[in-house]
């Protein structure tokens, strides 16, 4: 009887074992990139100077939110301000914007970007300009 009882036990630990076991997800979630080509961080411009906005917003699976803000942190004003939903894995911002300046300002440009799994990510970068 003993024996019945183990082989038993053994039996149903083993089972409960395996039931146990499930297969992690192998779905690959990764969260999306922005990439910044222009302006460079450090960079140096001057009053009256077109500002080259340039950002790639990518995601393997599919983007969700974007924005993008260029900051005069001297006057703490926005000068430029975009954003938006696309349901694209890849988003390309490329415009200019004039810089205007009065003294020497420090600008700091902010881009963001989501996905639908709610991953994101943020890249800045800072640049002076001249009167």
């Amino acid at each position: 009887m003993n024996y019945k009882m183990i082989v038993g036990s053994l039996v149903l630990l083993f089972v409960m074992a395996l039931s146990a076991c499930t297969k992690d997800d192998d779905t690959n979630i990764s969260k999306p990139t922005a990439v910044v080509s222009a302006p460079t961080d450090g960079s140096t411009y001057h009053s009256g100077d077109q500002l080259p906005i340039e950002v790639v917003f990518e995601d393997a699976d599919e983007l969700h939110e974007y924005s993008v803000e260029v900051l005069d942190k001297n006057l703490n004003t926005t000068i430029f301000s975009m954003s938006g939903h696309s349901h694209n894995k890849i988003m390309t911002i490329d415009t200019m914007v004039t810089l205007n300046v009065a003294m020497h300002s420090d600008f700091e440009m902010t881009v963001e970007v989501s996905n639908h799994n709610g991953e994101e990510a943020k890249e800045t970068v800072e640049f002076h300009v001249h009167p």
